[in-house]
């Protein structure tokens, strides 16, 4: 007969690396005077994404969630990891009981994802303004959901 016996299990969530500032200073840097601002969005975008599947994982992982499962829900369950997938915010809904899309900037970043889409898709041109407001969107989400982690997960040495 096998016996599990559970083991204490440790998980460090570093909010500072999920949130990706790098990215976004790099997105900023791409805004820049001319034309074509819209890299901007993507990398702003594509550290969305990031952080948002990191969180995810953190999440995941402080709910115990069996280590196959996470595995396998980060390879083949979610093709993208945007908070606007149905999927994502439901998984996110799950874990964390937050509903992403009432976060204060959602209708500013959903509103950039589609200048985003209609850059990369039809090489549109972004306004300096546009590309500023979903940068500072984008990231703004990403802060909401850091907070989000903060206050579901408390850290247990502090307090």
């Amino acid at each position: 007969m096998l016996q599990v016996v559970p083991t204490e299990r440790h998980v460090m969530l570093n909010l500072n690396a999920a949130r990706r500032r790098p990215l976004f200073e790099s997105a900023r840097a791409l805004i820049g005077d001319e034309e074509p601002r819209g890299p901007a969005l993507i990398v702003a975008q594509a550290a969305v994404e990031v952080a948002c599947e990191t969180m995810i994982d953190f999440a995941m992982q402080m709910r115990q969630v069996y280590d196959p499962l996470r595995q396998w829900a980060a390879a083949v369950s979610v093709r993208s990891w945007s908070p606007d997938n149905d999927r994502v915010q439901t998984l996110w809904k799950a874990l964390t009981d937050d509903m992403i899309t009432q976060a204060p900037s959602w209708s500013a970043y959903k509103k950039g994802i589609k200048r985003r889409h209609a850059f990369a898709h039809w090489a549109s041109p972004v306004s300096r303004d546009e590309a500023e407001a979903f940068v500072d969107s984008a990231e703004q989400l990403v802060e909401h959901m850091a907070q989000v982690m903060a206050d579901t997960f408390p850290d247990p040495t502090e307090g």
